[in-house]
């Protein structure tokens, strides 16, 4: 099922609101607005509010959820081209606004060289007079690695921004808010050709499609790649009779009207790349009178492109019916699409909502916080006033324990450290005086020498020297031969009871045998303890 399309008409370069066209593949109603002045500020509010009543009773009467699509008609819209390093719509909307009133010659030289359309808008400097879009770039990823030159579409939108206010505040959604070049591009560009990734690439894939708006007398032409426009413009068309009330009202399409289309082309293309291979055309059928073909002048306009002419005696009603049925279509749901994202962005009811409630839960956030500091700042003064009443129960009970403390130093600073400091000397100092006073144990001379006895009592050994000191055991004695060394050796390293650590030999041979040297250290005795006094 096609979604329902709200198509809104302008006048007074898209600030005062004529009519809306609510189209489908199925329905279409038209709703006037009342007479307005351009200043009657108050009128225009009831209008608005006056449309968004019909708006939602038309929703309600043909059982739909909301708004498919809100589609801005050309008035007072201009297309140009910007060259920027950023595809973000805010930062090429302050270009335009420099360009427009640059700072100095230089700036003007510069920027306005470069959106000679869009800086020469009246409306350009208006705060919040227009929203601004770049063509077939990708906002997502706004900053580039170097310059590129967009198409960018300048929209009017105050009068717009006040009707999606009432209609949000009569709860109508609105899926999305785009152009008339826009919705163009999605009823006849199948997207087939390449992606729009950049707009200075191979022609290839990019199509035109051309209609004329016979009521507001207007030819709008727009290019397009993969359902993307890059590129767009307008002008009016010439009527030979005076306007009529109603929709089929005549219009004058002749070789003049063509020979600007191509030259606005041309422009195009040189700035771009860009070259369409495919014109989609959409007229009223008496707007081409002469006696030439109007398929071999179209085909003029742009020599090599395919041209497809549809006649229809109310064009935007055609274009609108298809963009609609395309809305609705499944096949073509998840393919790019332009829109105007600062309008469609707009917050709403639904984020007004989200804003107080997040203001509110901040709110109770921060009571809660302001009451977990207020218990935290009680408890710090309860500790404070606790750790005093220990700081001078310590302090009376260091004044007794050491009372040779200098009373002067109880108000000043690191008194608590010194204070610890004297009473730990003082305490040392008194477990030195009561602490044990450890002997040095004798050696055990006499045993080790009855020890020893039992090996060099052998008569075969001539002990020529034995001497035990504080420190050491040193022995000298000859043995008749080998086998009695080895044997003295064995025996000495096997001795039972002795008191000294392992033997140090040192054989050496002599006329009467091999002299045999031994040393050895004492080994640790167990310590005796008595008691001493200081």
């Amino acid at each position: 099922m096609s979604e329902l399309v709200c198509y809104i008409e302008r006048a007074e370069r898209g600030s005062l609101p004529l009519r809306l066209r609510l189209i489908s593949t199925r329905i279409e109603e038209v709703w006037e607005f009342p007479e307005i002045l351009a200043d009657d500020r108050a009128a225009l509010l009831r209008g608005l509010g006056e449309a968004a009543d019909w708006i939602a009773s038309q929703i309600k009467a043909n059982s739909r959820a909301g708004l498919g699509s809100l589609v801005l008609d050309p008035d007072g819209s201009r297309c140009g081209w910007v060259v920027s390093l950023s595809t973000d719509p805010d930062a090429v909307g302050a270009i335009v606004r420099q360009a427009a009133e640059p700072i100095s010659d230089e700036d003007a030289a510069h920027t306005v060289g470069s959106t000679p359309q869009l800086a020469l808008n009246p409306d350009v400097l208006i705060p919040g007079g227009m929203t601004f879009q770049p063509l077939g770039a990708d906002t997502q990823h706004a900053t580039t690695q170097q310059r590129q030159r967009l198409g960018v579409v300048a929209v009017p939108d105050a009068t717009v921004r006040l009707l999606l206010d009432a209609l949000d505040a009569r709860g109508v959604d609105i899926a999305r808010v785009v152009t008339t070049w826009h919705a163009m591009v999605e009823a006849f560009d199948t997207g087939s050709g390449a992606g729009a990734g950049s707009l200075v690439a191979s022609s290839q894939g990019t199509s035109a499609q051309v209609m004329i708006d016979p009521r507001a007398g207007r030819l709008i032409w727009s290019w397009s790649r993969g359902r993307l426009p890059i590129a767009a413009g307008a002008f009016r068309v010439p009527h030979p009779v005076p306007l009529p009330d109603d929709v089929r009202a005549v219009v004058s399409l002749g070789h003049a009207e063509l020979g600007r289309l191509a030259s606005e082309w041309i422009g195009w293309s040189t700035q771009l790349g860009a070259s369409p291979t495919r014109v989609h055309c959409v007229l009223p059928e008496q707007s081409w009178d002469d006696s030439e073909s109007l398929g071999e002048s179209l085909s003029a306009v742009w020599p090599g492109a395919t041209t497809d002419i549809a006649f229809d005696d109310d064009p935007v009603a055609m274009v609108l019916s298809r963009y609609a049925d395309g809305l609705g279509d499944p096949r073509v749901a998840d393919t790019p699409h332009g829109t105007l994202e600062a309008l469609q962005a707009r917050p709403g009811t639904q984020h007004r909502s989200m804003y107080r409630w997040a203001a509110v839960a901040i709110a109770l956030a921060a009571g809660a916080m302001g009451v977990a500091a207020f218990q935290v700042y009680t408890s710090a003064k309860v500790a404070r006033a606790q750790a005093e009443e220990v700081r001078t129960a310590w302090r009376a009970t260091a004044g007794e324990l050491l009372p040779l403390v200098n009373d002067s130093f109880a108000a000043g600073p690191g008194w608590d450290a010194r204070a610890v400091a004297d009473i730990q000397e003082e305490l040392d100092r008194r477990r030195r005086k009561v602490a044990p006073v450890r002997a040095t144990p004798q050696k055990p001379i006499m045993q080790e020498l009855e020890t020893l006895s039992f090996v060099l009592g052998n008569p075969d050994y001539k002990l020529e020297k034995i001497e035990l000191s504080e420190t050491a055991v040193t022995i000298t004695v000859v043995v008749p031969n080998t086998a009695a060394y080895e044997e003295l050796v064995e025996s000495i390293d096997r001795i039972a009871g002795s008191s000294v650590r392992e033997w140090n030999k040192t054989p050496r041979p002599v006329p009467d045998g091999i002299r045999v040297n031994l040393f050895s250290l004492w080994g640790d005795l167990t310590q005796s303890t008595t008691a001493g006094g200081a």
